[in-house]
C-alpha cells in the first residue's frame, strides 16, 4: 500500500505500521463521496512529551491550552465548550 510505502521510508517499521493505520483511518474518516479529500481538515500536533508509539487518532477536538491563570480548577465535570475561530481581545482600531 503507498501509505505504508511512504512511511517505511521515514520512520522505525513498528512505528510505520501503526502509522499507516492512523494516517488511512484519518482519510476515511473526511472523505466525502465524488469530492476531494479536504486536507485542512485534519491537524497534526505534535505532543513532545508522549512516546512515538503512544501516538494516536482523535476523531473530535483536542484541547491542549492550559491554565491561563492560578486560580484556574485543574479539572471539571460536565461542562459546556465553546470553540470560536475569532479572537475575542480587545483590539484599538486606528482613526484615519
Amino acid at each position: 500500500n503507498v501509505c505504508r510505502t511512504a512511511l517505511t521510508t521515514k520512520l522505525r517499521a513498528e512505528v510505520a505500521d501503526q502509522m499507516t493505520e492512523i494516517v488511512t483511518d484519518a482519510l476515511l474518516t473526511i472523505r466525502k463521496d465524488d469530492q476531494p479529500i479536504d486536507l485542512h481538515m485534519v491537524e497534526i500536533i505534535h505532543m513532545l512529551h508522549k512516546m512515538d508509539l503512544d501516538t494516536r487518532l482523535v476523531k473530535g477536538l483536542v484541547l491542549d491550552h492550559g491554565a491561563r491563570h492560578p486560580a484556574m480548577p485543574k479539572e471539571l465535570k460536565d461542562v459546556y465548550i465553546l470553540i470560536l475561530n475569532v479572537s475575542l481581545e480587545y483590539e484599538k482600531s486606528e482613526v484615519s
